[in-house]
């Protein structure tokens, strides 16, 4: 997958506003070097690895191994249904092997599906940069966001939509946020109980790490 060709920003947004304007439900999934850690767990990667993260997302490594299983299997379905695959760098993967893992894992487990479409894991900074949020998600009916600030009146204001829905979840340790509820278990149960889609192909905005 090195060599294999990447959708720039406005390929990218090209493939969400279609998705967008036709209600098609689809998945752009980034995947960095802490999603690699579990992604690859427990052939590639150590739970020395898994705890690092783990530290940062939960403020504790106290979790079973159990759980850590339970979450490399989702987080491995969730890949193999993307539609858009957001992969590091070739600098990056050069420089950590929790990066390098990455792709390892994609062809370890088979997780990347015939029509899946590759691009850079730094995709939201590029359409932030490319200004390609507001056309995306302006005047949308709907807007669901997953994370640990709740920026639902600003992005309606701000870009005209309609209805929006905060689902909170509790930040990382150097930003937590609002949220006092443990992100996992008991924030993760309660965003699975909770969440709802109002309609098919729903545009939702989700920054919650591997959890997501």
């Amino acid at each position: 997958m090195a060599d294999q060709a990447r959708l720039n920003a406005f390929q990218v947004f090209d493939f969400c506003r279609r998705c967008i304007v036709s209600r098609t439900p689809a998945s752009v999934i980034r995947l960095g070097d802490g999603e690699g850690a579990v992604l690859g767990y427990p052939l590639l990667t150590h739970r020395a690895d898994i705890d690092v993260y783990l530290r940062i997302w939960l403020r504790t490594t106290a979790v079973a191994e159990a759980d850590v299983l339970a979450l490399a299997m989702a987080l491995r379905e969730a890949v193999r249904h993307a539609d858009v695959i957001g992969l590091p760098r070739r600098k990056q993967v050069e420089a950590h092997h929790r990066w390098a893992v990455v792709e390892q894992a994609l062809a370890q487990f088979d997780l990347v599906a015939p029509t899946a479409l590759f691009t850079d894991a730094a995709l939201h900074r590029l359409l932030q940069h490319a200004l390609l949020f507001r056309p995306l998600i302006a005047d949308l009916p709907f807007l669901g966001m997953v994370s640990s600030r709740d920026v639902g009146s600003a992005l309606q204001e701000l870009f005209g939509v309609r209805a929006a829905r905060w689902y909170g979840v509790r930040g990382e340790r150097d930003q937590p946020g609002s949220i006092g509820t443990t992100h996992y278990p008991d924030g993760l149960k309660m965003l699975h109980e909770t969440l709802t889609v109002p309609y098919r192909g729903a545009v939702f905005l989700v920054g919650a790490g591997a959890f997501g």
